[in-house]
């Protein structure tokens, strides 16, 4: 039987059902739904002409048995150590839940995790950022899984060891544009990662890190 010819006939089974059901349920008697009659029976021929177009009752259907077995065939698990990314607008996000694996026909993909390097989905292993000399002033390195941890000597500080104090008559300056400039708060060190260093004050000589002499 082909699909036009059910679809036929489940329209001349429902249409007076749905009929029905639309008149009693918004008209408080049966007056009311009698003067209604025309508008009602013009919305239930759209419902149903939408609820059992053949074309799209074929498109369910292709649906219904075919979707299953493409779309779980595209979803696939990223690495360990990895995550489900998306791209929209032009930015790449997060998939919020990354525990159902990654769906390639939503344009979804598998990325390493910050600190970790490969394809994504075999594998990512760790990046030992220690290779890289990341921390300063002879700092030690300690590579850690998807990071890595400096170990500043004396009164070094920061993330890379790159906040250092200046000398007793010393100050922190940074090369601008237009010349060297005093930074205005010069009370958590000098910023090496932002081209900040010290210099003694004017009448001061010295390297502007250990000791600034009088010149006089």
């Amino acid at each position: 039987m082909e699909i036009s010819t059910v679809t036929a006939l489940v329209y001349m089974w429902m249409k007076p059902v749905l009929g029905c059901l639309i008149a009693g349920s918004g008209f408080s008697t049966k007056k009311q739904a009698q003067k209604h009659r025309p508008l009602i029976l013009k919305s239930v021929n759209i419902v149903m002409g939408l609820m059992f177009n053949p074309h799209l009752v074929l498109a369910l259907m292709t649906w219904t048995f075919l979707c299953p077995s493409q779309c779980n065939g595209a979803q696939v698990p990223c690495a360990e150590n990895g995550k489900c990314v998306v791209e929209k607008k032009g930015v790449i996000e997060d998939r919020l839940h990354n525990n159902d694996n990654c769906n390639t026909a939503f344009g979804q993909y598998c990325v390493c995790e910050d600190g970790y390097e490969g394809d994504g989905y075999t594998s990512c292993t760790d990046i030992n950022e220690c290779d890289a000399n990341l921390c300063l002033n002879n700092a030690t390195c300690e590579n850690r899984p998807g990071s890595f941890k400096c170990y500043c000597p004396g009164d070094i500080w920061g993330s890379t060891c790159n906040k250092v104090p200046c000398a007793t008559n010393g100050k922190c300056v940074v090369q601008k544009k237009w010349g060297i400039e005093d930074r205005l708060h010069n009370n958590d060190g000098c910023n090496q990662e932002y081209g900040q260093y010290c210099v003694c004050l004017d009448g001061f000589e010295g390297d502007g890190y250990t000791s600034c002499i009088s010149s006089t």
